[in-house]
């Protein structure tokens, strides 16, 4: 049988992170207790996640597969499909990616540009932050760039930014991009199941996500938990 594949269209950031005592206010200056830079991104992020959680990995730098975790699927393979400039950024992302089992094939580096930064702030007592986003290379997609993606895995988690994401959903559906809202998600996903994708998932932060499959669909609440840092939780 030949392997199956999780195609992840989404984004990668480059997140440069300052923790602190507080956030500033507007004109103020605050001495930052931490800094930190990392390579992230909502789809880098899901892709890596997928991958271990496949490959029974669930840390970078195991050489061999975790014994005792219930879950392995060593026939799927995990592809990235998205855009970095050809900055310092760009090439860590493809180095890092390929480190964690990732196929990087469907990534395009776009020259004389700059990859996506987030500049996030933490607050060190209640892990709330606030980012800034520079799209960078991501900004630059096209419509084009979601068919050939579509010829790379069996099915796609959507990250990205929302006019990408609604250009996703008006292209297969055949809707124009202003049809496009979450009044619409579960016909939407309808959609996308008549043409072949098995499994739908549309996250909705806070309250949760929508799902659907042939087996009929669902609104799953998010779970509460104790906050430890929202960055990269989408």
């Amino acid at each position: 049988m030949a392997p199956q594949t999780i195609a992840v269209i989404g984004g990668l950031d480059a997140d440069l992170i300052m923790i602190s005592s507080r956030i500033p206010g507007p004109g103020e200056s605050v001495l930052a207790n931490e800094y930190i830079e990392a390579l992230g991104g909502k789809g880098a992020n899901f892709a890596i996640a997928a991958y271990r959680t496949c490959h029974k990995r669930p840390v970078q730098d195991d050489e061999a597969a975790v014994e005792g975790l219930s879950l392995a699927y060593d026939g799927i393979e995990v592809k990235m499909i998205g855009a970095v400039g050809d900055d310092q950024y760009g090439g860590k992302f493809i180095v890092e990616l390929n480190k964690n089992g990732i196929d990087t094939s469907g990534i395009v580096t776009v020259p004389d540009t700059r990859s996506s930064v987030c500049f996030v702030m933490v607050e060190h007592l209640t892990r709330e932050n606030r980012c800034l986003f520079s799209l960078g290379a991501t900004a630059t997609w096209k419509k084009e760039h979601f068919r050939n993606a579509e010829q790379l895995g069996g099915g796609a988690q959507m990250e990205i930014t929302k006019d990408v994401v609604e250009s996703k959903a008006a292209i297969v559906s055949g809707r124009e991009r202003d049809e496009v809202n979450e009044d619409s998600w579960p016909t939407i996903a309808q959609e996308f199941l008549h043409r072949g994708v098995k499994n739908v998932v549309i996250t909705l932060g806070a309250r949760g996500a929508f799902y659907a499959n042939e087996d009929g669909s669902a609104h799953c609440p998010a779970y509460e938990v104790v906050v430890r840092d929202t960055t990269g939780a989408g």
